[in-house]
């Protein structure tokens, strides 16, 4: 039996903005991560740039916001220190 193969869909810029709506009002996702997403989705390199706009436009991604999140939580749930932060 043959592993089953995984099928890449291509997905609109409006899918991808609908999809990281989603996935950002779960949890933080900073600019990077969304622009990773929208590669791995396979959207049009030209439409990446507009769709992350309207993402910062609209408040659904903020990087300072995401930066904040992401030291409190490794103080908090990891235990690190402000050496190993920074």
């Amino acid at each position: 039996m043959q592993p089953a193969k995984k099928i890449k869909r291509d997905k609109t810029p409006e899918q991808a903005y609908a999809a990281l709506i989603r996935l950002c009002a779960r949890s933080e996702k900073s600019s990077g991560d969304a622009l990773r997403l929208m590669q791995h989705w396979g959207v049009d390199p030209s439409a990446r740039q507009g769709v992350l706009q309207k993402l910062l436009t609209d408040r659904f991604i903020d990087d300072s916001r995401y930066a904040e999140a992401f030291v409190r939580d490794k103080i908090r749930l990891s235990g690190w220190g402000a050496r190993k932060i920074r």
